[in-house]
């Protein structure tokens, strides 16, 4: 979770000890699919970049194959 979501998650939990209620688990609730979502995100970045970086490297042995056949 980062910085804001926790803020977030401890201004919710603050008012729920003050009779926030309902309001508060629907915040909570909120916060909790924010960062799920940008977990997901983060995660599917990083699955892309390791793709580019085996990709690059693929063109990388084809290309020194190439010239080791020259």
């Amino acid at each position: 979770m980062d910085a804001d979501s926790a803020a977030a998650l401890s201004g919710a939990l603050a008012a729920f000890a003050t009779g926030g209620g309902s309001y508060v688990l629907v915040r909570i609730e909120r916060i909790r699919q924010e960062a799920e979502t940008e977990r997901q995100r983060r995660q599917h970045a990083h699955e892309i970049h390791l793709e580019n970086l085996r990709h690059a490297h693929a063109l990388e042995l084809e290309r020194e194959s190439r010239e080791g056949d020259s």
